[in-house]
């Protein structure tokens, strides 16, 4: 781990002790911090500099007895830089009682068939709604769970002028499904991290068109 992205993850921890004891001095209110930049109905996005993530979901809200759950998520490099080179220690969830969560290992999702089924239908069927940023970008492949095939971790190589769509997973939360979550997303070459605080829809409201 280089000095840079290590100072990057500690000021990522004292942020996250700060809001978890805001956040358990008053759990009765977890939505009262705001989300970010909402795209479409359970998409939120925020930009750094050159690069761009989207965080949608839409698949958490169907899974609430499962061990694990998906995000959909995308991140996008609009201007020359450094090569981002981004694998599963780039992303970190926050719930909204402050507990910090790392990406679930691969074989811990190989036990739940359903999960990855549900989810690759989900990625064909309602794919990301992606902004303007996104727009001139040229996407790159990307499988960071091998889903199809042997599940093993992989990472992923962007340059200026691309972007990638992909799911990853995390241990259900211990706070449950309701509040305000920030995924933290962080690699070597980025100008600092990208916090993307988003709400998860109920598991009984339907997916609304966006416009």
């Amino acid at each position: 781990m280089t000095g840079k992205r290590l100072l990057i993850l500690v000021c990522a921890v004292a942020v996250v002790v700060a809001f978890g004891a805001g956040a358990k001095k008053n759990k009765k209110n977890k939505a009262a911090s705001p989300t970010s930049k909402n795209i479409a109905y359970a998409e939120y996005g925020e930009q750094l500099g050159r690069v761009a993530l989207i965080v949608g979901s839409y698949a958490a809200s169907f899974q609430e007895a499962d061990k694990h759950f998906a995000l959909q998520v995308a991140v996008g490099v609009n201007k020359v830089g450094p090569e981002l080179e981004i694998d599963a220690k780039a992303f970190v969830l926050i719930d909204p009682d402050g507990n910090a969560y790392a990406m679930s290992l691969p074989a811990q999702i190989e036990e739940e068939s359903a999960l990855i089924g549900f989810t690759q239908q989900l990625n064909k069927e309602q794919p990301l709604v992606t902004d303007d940023f996104f727009t001139n970008l040229a996407r790159t492949g990307s499988n960071f769970y091998g889903l199809g095939g042997q599940l093993t971790w992989t990472k992923v190589s962007l340059s200026y002028d691309s972007y990638f769509e992909d799911v990853i997973f995390f241990p259900k939360p211990t706070s449950g499904f309701d509040g305000v979550f920030t995924l933290h997303f962080f690699t070597p070459g980025m100008d600092g991290s990208i916090q993307v605080k988003f709400e998860i829809p109920k598991a009984d409201e339907t997916k609304k068109t966006s416009s």
